[in-house]
């Protein structure tokens, strides 16, 4: 319960109540810190991530959209051919 207090305390503290604090067991033994530095570590990750599927996100709607063409290029191809009985390159 200590670490999730003190994650709301303001930055500049008075010297009595950053003596109690440096009282507390969790932070004796840096345990607040280690708890940040993974904090820091699985956001950058998390940012990470969420790039990358935004790209990939982008790539496969780009890919969707040359099918629909290519789809699009065949049945012309094939009205023509069935029209004028010649091949459409």
């Amino acid at each position: 319960m200590a670490p999730a207090i003190l994650g709301f305390l303001p930055k500049k503290l008075s010297k009595k109540k950053k003596q109690v604090l440096k009282k507390l067991p969790c932070l004796k033994c840096g345990f607040l810190g280690k708890v940040e530095e993974q904090l820091d570590v699985v956001a950058k990750g998390t940012y990470v991530l969420n790039r990358d599927f935004d790209t990939l996100s982008q790539l496969v709607s780009r890919l969707n959209d040359e099918v629909k063409h290519k789809k699009e290029m065949i049945g012309i191809c094939l009205e023509r051919q069935r029209e004028d009985h010649r091949f459409c390159l």
